[in-house]
């Protein structure tokens, strides 16, 4: 279910990062992260902090200079005047899930009715990602149509790309990354580092 969260992160940029604490060590691609750093342009990013707003394919593999990131809507997105980017921590351990959500942001030179409202949740009991879509209806480039949907580990040189610059989510949708019953013990790390 949409969660709407409430703790504003104090982001008001235009290609901003804004340094998150988890609440909960997080695993993504056999690394475990304590930190994340979270783009004002619809992503978020483990040991990095590139706030890179053209956003790129992931078909062809990751994208240079992005780490280890997830991509609910990397798109050009604008915090400056419009949105905000906000965060909360729902239920007890070791059932937490930790929100990060975009709410009603504009892209980069547009406004008015054109806002974005999507979520990422870390879900702290079975290390899932799952991303959330409130309302990504907009006049143009409706529905991800200048988004990047995905994920990609850079250290480890894999990439799984849901869409790109293609219309693929819907008001009120949302997409589950499962953390796999046995991960590849080839990829990432032992250790957390960040």
């Amino acid at each position: 279910a949409y969660i709407d969260a409430t703790q504003d992160t104090g982001l008001y940029d235009d290609d901003g990062i804004a340094p998150l604490q988890l609440p909960f060590p997080f695993t993504f691609c056999g690394t475990t992260y304590t930190r994340v750093q979270a783009s004002s342009n619809g992503n978020l990013q483990f040991a990095n902090g590139n706030p890179h707003y053209f956003n790129e394919c992931l078909l062809n593999g990751p994208q240079p200079g992005m780490g280890d990131m997830i991509a609910p809507f990397w798109d050009d997105l604008d915090l400056t005047a419009v949105g905000f980017l906000e965060t909360e921590v729902v239920g007890s351990a070791p059932n937490r899930v930790f929100v990060v959500e975009w709410d009603d942001v504009p892209r980069f030179g547009e406004g008015g009715d054109n806002l974005v409202t999507f979520a990422v949740h870390l879900l702290e009991a079975t290390q899932s990602i799952a991303f959330l879509y409130e309302d990504v209806t907009t006049v143009a480039d409706s529905n991800g149509r200048s988004a990047t949907i995905g994920l990609q580990s850079e250290t480890a040189g894999i990439s799984l790309q849901f869409s790109c610059n293609q219309p693929a989510v819907s008001n009120n949708s949302g997409l589950l990354f499962p953390f796999p019953e046995q991960p590849n013990p080839d990829i990432g790390r032992e250790t957390a580092v960040y």
